[in-house]
């Protein structure tokens, strides 16, 4: 056997469980029939959002993402990510930014008019996307940088740049999307790490409620596709502010934010 690779998934909807698959190919790249549980499956993050057998039952516990691989016969698969959708209290949310214009992804890079995101969202699903100017690049990565093809969104500096420095992080901003003006919050927000994993220092999310107190802090290395989660037990995180890089280079874009709905709060 040459390689095995994960079969595309489905988002897993609410807590059901569900057998995941696996493709096993020769060196000719021919198909080699083997049984589900030739495999022996891992769980790579995300377990806040679902759990995983050994022999590859995935089962649901909140909205957002984990990453899994599977090991057949000393040969491992790649990393594959698993989306969960599952709020009881409504539809959850994902954006990917794959839709918008973007500019290169590179460190000093001008953000034009097209590729700035501010409140693009803003009335639609309650969130507002900011940095030091306010508002963030949307940038185009490699294809094998992006954790779903193409776009992410990078923190600008103060003077229109794309930047990777701690000093302009990225401010996500939760409002009520009936009533703009009035601030929101949410349970949870989970986005995802670009691919690279070539960040100096780990990446930090902390997430405030509407009156600046701290309600989670999550710090994850950057292994490249990492998944980071903050959350509460009711709908109080109002801001979040992520940070992914000590200097300028080597930086951390991130995608695929997921979070529940947005309600007002005091």
């Amino acid at each position: 056997m040459a390689s095995v690779s994960v079969v595309d998934v489905a988002p897993i909807s609410g807590t059901e469980s569900r057998q995941l698959l696996f493709a096993a190919k020769d060196a000719e790249g021919d198909t080699i029939a083997l049984s589900p549980g030739s495999g022996i499956w891992s769980l790579v993050d995300g377990g806040d959002n679902l759990t995983l057998t050994a022999d590859g039952i995935a089962t649901g516990k909140q909205s957002g993402y984990a990453n899994v691989r599977v090991t057949v016969d000393g040969v491992v698969s790649e990393i594959f990510r698993v989306a969960v959708q599952n709020d009881p209290n409504g539809d959850q949310n994902m954006i990917n930014f794959d839709d918008l214009d973007t500019v290169d992804y590179n460190a000093g890079t001008p953000v034009s008019e097209e590729a700035r995101l501010s409140d693009r969202y803003l009335n639609t699903l309650g969130i507002r996307f900011s940095s030091t100017p306010g508002y963030v690049a949307v940038v185009r990565l490699l294809p094998n940088d992006s954790p779903s093809p193409f776009n992410a969104i990078s923190p600008v500096s103060a003077d229109g740049l794309v930047t990777y420095a701690n000093e302009d992080p990225i401010v996500i901003t939760f409002f009520d999307p009936k009533n703009p003006t009035v601030k929101g919050g949410t349970k949870s927000l989970a986005f995802t790490s670009d691919k690279d994993g070539r960040a100096t220092t780990n990446m930090v999310a902390t997430a405030y409620d509407a009156l600046g107190n701290v309600v989670d802090t999550e710090v994850v290395p950057d292994t490249g596709g990492a998944i980071i989660t903050v959350e509460s037990e009711t709908a109080n995180i109002h801001s979040v502010v992520i940070t992914g890089a000590d200097g300028n280079q080597d930086g951390v874009s991130f995608d695929d934010f997921a979070f529940g709905p947005v309600v007002p709060v005091e």
